[in-house]
């Protein structure tokens, strides 16, 4: 196990945040909190150039049983391939699956205020480093993934948002 890198280093990274708190932990599970067909946000329509509805799929990521990550991943529902792969995930990590054979390449990174999280699964007020990617396969096919730390997230001592 390393030493945990601060929010701010962490979620500036373009590799895979599943890789990075694999080596911060002994164990790393995935609880898989929701999935299935749902209506998306504005905000998420317009990252993905979609219409009302996708594939949406919300994690917890637990390092040695805490929880340090929460993900909300999503795709248009014309992505038939992508919300295939996100359908048969359960509990795999999707960092695993989009850094390995899926190909998929990350073309925007930015920031994610914490009023932007999941409400249903994060009470308000609640201190959160998140961003939001979006990634293109090789088919074309776009997937916006949103990921907030919380605060039993080892490197979150380091500083406050």
């Amino acid at each position: 196990m390393s030493s945990a890198p601060s929010p701010a280093e962490l979620l500036v990274s373009t590799d895979s945040l599943t890789a990075c708190l694999r080596r911060l932990c002994r164990e790393l599970t995935v609880e898989l909190l929701w999935q299935g067909e749902s209506e998306l946000s504005a905000d998420e329509r317009q990252w993905l150039g979609a219409g009302e509805r996708g594939w949406v799929r919300e994690v917890c990521l637990r390092g040695d049983g805490q929880p340090w990550l929460l993900a909300r991943s999503v795709a248009p529902l014309e992505a038939v391939q992508l919300v295939a792969g996100l359908r048969q995930l359960g509990e795999v990590p999707l960092g695993d699956w989009l850094f390995g054979a899926q190909g998929a390449r990350r073309t925007r990174l930015a920031q994610l205020p914490a009023a932007v999280a999941m409400p249903a699964l994060v009470p308000a007020p609640v201190n959160l480093w998140g961003r939001r990617s979006l990634f293109v396969d090789e088919r074309g096919e776009s997937l916006l993934v949103s990921e907030w730390l919380l605060a039993a997230y080892p490197g979150a001592r380091q500083e406050l948002p």
